[in-house]
């Protein structure tokens, strides 16, 4: 069984490559363009590993982040260009900024522990994600 990793970022240039790079390497990916569809498509498919983005119109990737890790402790990516979110990192793994996929597959392999600064209440391991 494939590794299910779901995708949410609204940019439909970055979206698809993602998705294109990390099926490529195995594993069944998903996709979501916005937090609210992000959500639906986390309680449908289960993924094991969640990437997402931060800078979303609507329900953003903090949003998100904060009821994905409500309804279970499932493992978080965030994706940002952003410099000064450190601080707001809410209940993530891992922080990547301006990610590229073999730092992606990397960090995803690895099984990374981390714990939540922001809460102190969480910590998650990356799951061992070999496809």
């Amino acid at each position: 069984m494939a590794t299910r990793i779901l995708v949410v970022d609204d940019d439909l240039r970055i979206l698809p490559l993602l998705q294109r790079g990390l099926a490529y390497e195995g594993f069944e990916v998903y996709t979501a363009v916005d937090g609210e569809s992000g959500l639906a498509a986390a309680k449908q498919n289960q993924p094991h590993l969640v990437l997402l983005d931060i800078a979303m119109p609507g329900l953003d990737g903090f949003e998100l982040c904060r009821r994905l890790r409500l309804q279970e402790d499932i493992a978080i990516i965030m994706l940002t260009a952003r410099d000064e979110v450190k601080q707001r990192c809410c209940t993530t793994s891992l922080l990547i900024r301006q990610p590229r996929l073999p730092a992606l597959a990397g960090a995803q392999r690895s099984g990374r522990r981390c714990s939540s600064p922001a809460q102190g209440r969480r910590s998650a391991t990356l799951p061992s994600l070999d496809p």
